[in-house]
């Protein structure tokens, strides 16, 4: 035990060497997280929209009036022509153009008989994400049954906030990377420094020297991951509902994996740069684009969904979703505990076997 802790205090030194790379560290989750909530929201705050109605009557102002009084809309006036809309359409201007027929009020008291909507939406899909949003946002507003307007209820998330998805995601990747980029130099950096070879004169062996890292390493991205929580919960404003427990494990397994694949990867490399290299390539585009944080997993082609499936990240952020947004127990997540476990077991399996066939310790 007191080997034990030497190490670690050796390993507590090498990483408190360079204070300014600690700090950032730190800080850098948080700043990702904060500029997250800006770059990549694509939540329309306000859709702008206008309205062309050829006849004004009682029953087409009150069909437009859940624009006019939802907070959601920016109502930009009734015009009296769609090409009026579709000029304040390319100024971007407005959203989209809500385009009431001459025979609305007909329609809307005996039915829509000849095929023709009584309705349009016009939106500028020149941005797809702007004018999908747009056109779900306007639809379920002025959808109507029997007369009522429908009420939509968002579950988990009742603002349509992306940031609850980036958010968790971009905490899940932010991690990962630093973790993986830190332990991936760990060993090659022992390595290159020749700080390897008194290690192995000691009485070291190779379990003791994994678990002097990991245990190092744990504890301060375990901190790294405190102060992540922190900024997604009071940042970006996301509410948690789950379990503070539950989202613990799932989160120092994400850590300790993470770890493994970082040690694995310094133990195949020959440089510092080969393994920061490989750690960007593997973490940057392989974990990112497979994980479903860019694009929805089931989206995907069957193909890159396998690939997707034997990333631990993929399951990861789906878990934290579940736990941080749903309230889910861990009876909603036992599939991805398993891979996760996997995952786990096979990097720690991976870098002993690199460790001992290299025969650099007992």
């Amino acid at each position: 035990m007191k080997l034990l802790f030497q190490l670690i205090k050796k390993e507590l030194r090498l990483m408190f060497r360079d204070k300014i790379a600690v700090v950032v560290q730190l800080i850098l989750p948080v700043v990702t997280l904060a500029l997250t909530d800006q770059a990549l929201n694509t939540d329309l705050r306000q859709v702008k929209v206008a309205a062309v109605v050829p006849v004004q009557t009682e029953s087409a102002t009150n069909y437009l009036k859940p624009l006019l009084y939802n907070e959601l809309f920016s109502f930009q006036g009734i015009i009296s022509s769609v090409e009026e809309g579709m000029t304040m359409l390319r100024k971007s201007r407005i959203h989209a153009l809500v385009v009431l027929d001459g025979d609305f009020d007909r329609n809307m008291a005996v039915g829509n008989c000849d095929g023709v909507p009584s309705v349009q939406i016009i939106t500028d899909n020149s941005n797809t994400v702007v004018g999908n949003a747009a056109t779900y946002y306007i639809t379920s507003a002025l959808d109507q049954s029997s007369g009522d307007y429908i009420s939509m209820q968002a579950m988990f998330n009742p603002g349509f906030r992306s940031i609850y998805h980036y958010g968790i995601s971009i905490f899940a990747l932010a991690l990962v990377l630093m973790i993986t980029h830190r332990a991936a130099i760990s060993m090659v950096g022992e390595r290159t420094r020749h700080s390897i070879d008194n290690v192995i004169m000691s009485s070291v062996s190779t379990k003791m020297l994994m678990l002097s890292k990991l245990l190092t390493y744990l504890i301060f991205y375990s901190l790294d991951a405190v102060i992540c929580f922190l900024a997604v919960r009071y940042i970006l404003n996301v509410p948690f509902n789950g379990s503070l427990l539950l989202f613990a494990i799932i989160t120092e397994m994400l850590i300790i994996t993470s770890l493994f694949l970082g040690f694995f990867i310094s133990l195949c490399s020959a440089t510092e740069s080969n393994a920061s290299g490989t750690t960007v390539s593997v973490v940057c585009l392989l974990l990112m684009f497979f994980s479903g944080f860019i694009f929805p997993a089931d989206s995907m082609p069957l193909w890159a969904q396998l690939i997707g499936d034997a990333f631990y990240t993929k399951w990861y952020i789906d878990a934290a979703h579940k736990v941080y947004l749903q309230g889910t127990g861990i009876d909603y997540i036992v599939k991805n505990l398993l891979f996760m476990s996997m995952s786990t077991v096979t990097f720690m399996l991976m870098c002993f076997y690199k460790l001992n066939k290299e025969r650099w310790l007992r």
